[in-house]
């Protein structure tokens, strides 16, 4: 692509960092969105619009190199709206005990995406230049943008039938699927299995700083769930304790009930807590280290097999399968070990966030820079699957943390994480490229 468009090294990195424009600034604004309209809607406007957007991407970077920036900034504005509707979704449909396991699980298929899409693309990039239609020119990397483009497209009426944003709205859920998740929360169901109000603990917004503590429950006030988990302080209330008409989940005892609110007003948003308290400091810091280290890999595998280990274009496109196949197998069986750590050996949320951390950063940053200094091609890009092997184990760390930290603002606190990891992608590719224009050999990369 710099090639055919000739591109210097600064001005790629521009293209590459132009996403990240779009995505920093849409992040807090879809957050609030996704709270009004749904998560279901903003999710599929988030892939529908982003796909319409890369067909349009290689006609723009062929007009003009602005124009290309703007489009694939306006791709990264659309596609902001992801991790604010998917963590909208997480309190609604992960019980709370399960949640290491199926939030890294849903993690592992975006990895699962990357692996198709890196070895996808390279074909099509080195063997479909020849293509065209209509008198225009498909093949050689404008492919990749059309066909991933049109898988998007295709998607949207197949997810629009399928996906609801809570359980409560899924037509085809069964009673007994319904009860365990409204039970994860404390809710309550009535005696013919309808869901009442029950969804993730509110945090109470008025209540202000009121110490210095490592837990945001003890600054928002705190209450103890049926399961025995502190969160940020709730609406307690027990509605059928005296009803014969509907019982709690648990008859035996009053169960706290978890009072639903879709959306938050601006006003009521613990903002200051956010910026202040040291428990969201550091998810904000750790989020900045997951992006900075996974996009930087993300945009610059590709090139770093190409341009400094010398691999040919189709080589480095199924090469660039492996790191993230091991990230993917990674993400798997992280979840699995650390859900048995806590199932069967009594690890409690804390112990596994930090390992996880430890295993994620630690190991992933040894590994880049092992990696750098490597003559031999083989070492060192097994050293890079390494890298994004236990970059995997982030997916049982800082993914769910916030849920852990505010569950029923975790849309809000992820996305406010997301827009600092939004700054380290567009730094990353920037810097990359600085360094190799100016920094020759391995002390570049």
């Amino acid at each position: 692509m710099k090639d055919d468009l000739d591109w210097s090294e600064v001005e790629k990195g521009y293209i590459l960092s132009a996403f990240f424009w779009g995505y920093a600034a849409g992040q807090i604004p879809f957050a609030l969105l996704a709270g009004e309209i749904g998560c279901k809607n903003t999710f599929g406007f988030a892939i529908s619009m982003s796909s319409l957007l890369n067909l349009l991407f290689p006609a723009a970077c062929e007009s003009s190199l602005i124009l290309g920036l703007l489009v694939r900034a306006l791709v990264g504005l659309a596609s902001s709206a992801m991790f604010p509707s998917v963590y909208h979704f997480f309190p609604r449909w992960v019980p709370q005990e399960e949640k290491t396991l199926m939030v890294s699980a849903v993690g592992s298929g975006m990895l699962l995406g990357e692996v198709v899409g890196f070895s996808l693309s390279g074909y099509l990039v080195s063997t479909s230049r020849d293509i065209s239609l209509w008198g225009f020119a498909l093949g050689g990397w404008p492919s990749a943008f059309y066909v991933f483009g049109v898988v998007g497209i295709l998607w949207t009426p197949l997810y629009a039938f399928a996906v609801h944003s809570s359980p409560e709205e899924h037509p085809y859920i069964t009673s007994d699927e319904l009860t365990h998740i409204l039970k994860s929360r404390g809710g309550c169901v009535t005696a013919d299995n309808s869901p009442t109000e029950a969804y993730s603990p509110l945090i109470n917004s008025q209540s202000g700083m009121k110490s210095r503590s490592n837990s945001l429950a003890d600054v928002m006030g705190e209450t103890i769930l049926p399961n025995g988990e502190v969160y940020g302080s709730i609406c307690i209330e027990d509605p059928y304790e005296k009803s014969d008409e509907a019982t709690a989940v648990d008859t035996k005892k009053p169960r706290t009930y978890v009072k639903f609110q879709r959306s938050h007003a601006i006003s009521d948003i613990p903002w200051k807590a956010f910026f202040t308290h040291p428990a969201t400091l550091v998810l904000f810091l750790s989020h900045w280290t997951f992006s900075w280290i996974g996009y930087m890999l993300l945009t610059e595998i590709p090139s770093y097999l190409t341009d400094e280990l010398g691999y040919d274009l189709t080589s480095s496109g199924l090469l660039s399968i492996a790191p993230y196949a091991a990230n993917f197998v990674a993400v798997i069986v992280f979840a699995m070990m650390f859900e048995e750590f806590q199932v069967n050996k009594g690890w409690n949320d804390r112990s596994v966030r930090q390992v996880a951390s430890q295993i994620a950063y630690g190991g992933s940053s040894l590994c880049l820079i092992a990696c750098g200094f490597m003559d031999i091609p083989g070492l060192a890009f097994t050293f890079m699957v390494f890298a994004l092997f236990c970059y995997g184990a982030a997916q049982c760390g800082i993914a769910c943390c916030y849920l852990d930290v505010a569950p029923n603002f975790s849309s809000m606190t992820n996305t406010i994480g997301n827009t600092f990891g939004a700054v380290a992608g567009l730094a990353g590719p920037l810097v990359v490229s600085v360094c190799i224009t100016h920094i020759k050999g391995s002390w570049g990369w």
